[in-house]
């Protein structure tokens, strides 16, 4: 079969090239690619100086509808946002407080701010739907949690998640990033140091490294000896 070729009258979406570069290597969920590349399309019709896109509308919009429902569109741009693609911010209108995404450019962030604050006009999204009550986020995967906690993932990054996933318990993996995080070493080495010692050692009380001299070795003999049934000393 022939494959279909584009129109001679075929209009382009920019992109921008941060998206087909770096930013793309971090991008492995393609739900979050197809409604971020969607979202794109809806701000480039857009006229006048706000320039921006609805959660409602995306929910709404007819190549998305039937692929991703609410909660993954709404993960899916938040996504976009951490990753510096999308500015977001809430505004008021008759309806209720509404999210609205925005390139994230300093013009575009000035636009967005002047609608927050009152000073804009916002003729495309007073009739959408407003911004659902807040409801229980689902758990976010070790990929998502080291973005939020961490940084951008990099291939060799993704490669040694995935890796520590079978052979850590998730548990695990989530409370060395966050442990990593809080301890101001955001990097993957760090986690991966917190991991090992954890396998090596024994984690008891989710501490890394702290007293380590003080530390007992004969603890971790005792506490393997009680679990198999062994008598003390014996």
């Amino acid at each position: 079969m022939t494959p279909k070729s584009l129109p001679s009258t075929t209009t382009f979406t920019p992109v921008p090239d941060p998206l087909l570069g770096d930013m793309l290597k971090g991008i492995d969920n393609l739900a979050e690619l197809k409604c971020i590349l969607r979202a794109l399309w809806h701000i480039h019709r857009k006229k006048g100086a706000l320039r921006c896109v609805t959660l409602a509308e995306l929910r709404d919009d007819p190549v998305l509808h039937g692929a991703l429902d609410q909660e993954e569109i709404e993960d899916a741009m938040n996504g976009g946002a951490r990753r510096g693609i999308f500015a977001k911010g809430n505004v008021t209108t008759a309806r209720g407080r509404i999210a609205l995404f925005v390139l994230n450019q300093e013009t575009h962030r000035a636009a967005l701010r002047r609608a927050m604050a009152g000073e804009t006009a916002l003729p495309h999204v007073d009739e959408v739907e407003a911004v659902a009550p807040p409801r229980r986020k689902k758990r976010p995967n070790v990929f998502d949690l080291y973005e939020q906690e961490i940084g951008m993932i990099t291939p060799v990054v993704a490669d040694e998640l995935k890796a520590a996933e079978n052979e850590y318990p998730k548990e695990w993996i989530e409370t060395a990033v966050r442990e990593a995080a809080l301890s101001g070493r955001r990097s993957w080495p760090y986690v991966r140091a917190i991991l090992r010692r954890w396998n090596k050692e024994g984690k008891s009380d989710g501490k890394f490294g702290r007293h380590t001299k003080t530390r007992n070795p004969r603890r971790y003999i005792e506490e393997y000896e009680r679990r198999r049934g062994i008598p003390s000393g014996s």
